[in-house]
């Protein structure tokens, strides 16, 4: 069954453009209006009534109205993954959307930028799926999440990037602990770096027990006359 796909988007024509879209890439659509709800409650019930999708793409340009259905959106008990759509030159936004819970934040998209969107929504769904799986590996031995608090020390970070001139090797002195490391600038062997770090982790195989020695073969009787 193909995945659903909840588009949060007052615009009709955004939002018509990205039902096309996803469609054609053989995803099921559900629809929400920010704008169409309760003045106090923008959207609120039309949220409930949307299933339970397997992501959304949440457009910010209503402002406060789209962050509050973006919580709303993360406090459910099985929260989609959620892709935020900013408007340019809204950096403001983008981090608002970032610590309500979206897990990614893009550009307003825009005709030419739909295969990346398409690209991000594959990733997304299939780490959604990695750890459903996951969890059906092993019945029962989940724990509950820990509460989110925010870590005593820094994260560590690894910058990929050509060399300390390339593009993105500037945030190396903004982030403590980060450490730039050297990938060729071809771009097959960047995406074969990507793909490795993005694989899932193997576990490696058991030791094989040494076979026993061979058995001695007894000497036949011999008949005599």
């Amino acid at each position: 069954m193909s995945a659903l796909v909840l588009i949060v988007e007052s615009d009709p024509l955004r939002r018509a453009r990205l039902a096309a879209a996803l469609r054609a890439a053989h995803y099921g659509v559900a629809h929400h209006d920010l704008l169409a709800g309760h003045p106090h409650r923008p959207g609120g019930p039309a949220l409930h009534d949307a299933g339970r999708p397997d992501l959304a793409l949440l457009d910010l340009g209503a402002e406060q109205a789209a962050l509050d259905a973006l919580r709303a959106l993360k406090a459910r008990p099985t929260a989609p993954p959620v892709i935020a759509l900013a408007p340019p030159l809204r950096p403001d936004l983008r981090l608002a959307a970032l610590r309500a819970g979206a897990e990614e934040v893009a550009e307003r998209v825009e005709e030419a930028s739909l295969p990346l969107l398409l690209a991000r929504i594959r990733s997304l769904l299939r780490a959604r799926l990695a750890q459903a799986e996951l969890h059906l590996a092993a019945p029962g031995l989940a724990e509950a999440p820990a509460p989110f608090a925010p870590r005593p020390l820094p994260a560590r970070v690894a910058l990929l990037a050509p060399g300390p001139g390339a593009p993105g090797a500037g945030f190396a002195p903004h982030l403590p602990g980060a450490t730039l490391l050297p990938v060729p600038p071809a771009a097959p062997a960047a995406l074969g770096l990507l793909a490795h770090l993005r694989s899932p982790p193997t576990c490696p195989a058991p030791p094989s027990s040494p076979s026993p020695p061979p058995r001695p073969s007894r000497p036949r009787p011999t008949s005599t006359s």
